[in-house]
């Protein structure tokens, strides 16, 4: 049984329950690492009351619990844009050091560098199933940053696969100049910026 036919099945019986003078709703909240809006539609027409698309900060998830655990469910159009952050200074927030940020930027730069050449590789024999992939993996991975809006459209269909790894190298070489700044400002300046 899938999420989907559960909260379908979770829904009946609150219907049953309802019927019988017991009127209690359990919220249900999606979380998912595909934010297509017609994902997003899915999850609210199997009754879900909410969506969180991974990767998620801990304060997306505490204002998504208390929306639904204190006042009640609301549609899922109402969920709040996503703050946009500079990649350098959220990681040394969320992380406590800029080491330590610039660790992480480094070994995430280093794993999708190594992506892009596979995905060179898979373009070179007509791989697309390997292209989409490598392509999501990227995405999902940069996603942790926080620096870009997440994609909710259908670009794996819309846009072609090479001007999607175009646009990522642009983001990867972006992120590796800051990178470099930020080791060559080192660490007390990164704590000034944060």
């Amino acid at each position: 049984m899938d999420g989907y036919t559960l909260v379908r099945h979770i829904r009946a019986e609150e219907a049953r329950a309802s019927q019988a003078g017991q009127k209690q709703r359990l919220p249900i909240i999606a979380l998912s690492a595909s934010a297509l809006p017609s994902d997003v539609q899915r999850c609210a027409d199997a009754g879900m009351d909410g969506f969180l698309a991974k990767p998620m900060t801990l304060q997306e998830l505490e204002t998504m619990l208390a929306r639904h655990l204190s006042t009640g469910p609301e549609p899922l159009s109402s969920a709040a844009a996503p703050v946009l952050a500079d990649p350098m200074v959220f990681l040394t927030e969320s992380l406590g050091s800029a080491e330590d940020a610039q660790r992480l930027l480094q070994e995430l730069l280093s794993t999708c560098r190594d992506d892009m050449r596979a995905f060179d590789v898979a373009a070179a024999t007509a791989d697309t199933t390997l292209q989409r992939k490598l392509l999501h993996r990227m995405r999902g991975a940069l996603a942790l940053l926080r620096d870009i809006p997440p994609v909710n459209t259908d670009e794996d269909v819309v846009i072609p696969l090479t001007r999607q790894r175009d646009a990522l190298m642009l983001r990867l070489d972006r992120l590796d100049g800051l990178l470099q700044d930020a080791s060559r400002n080192g660490p007390d300046r990164q704590r000034h910026q944060a």
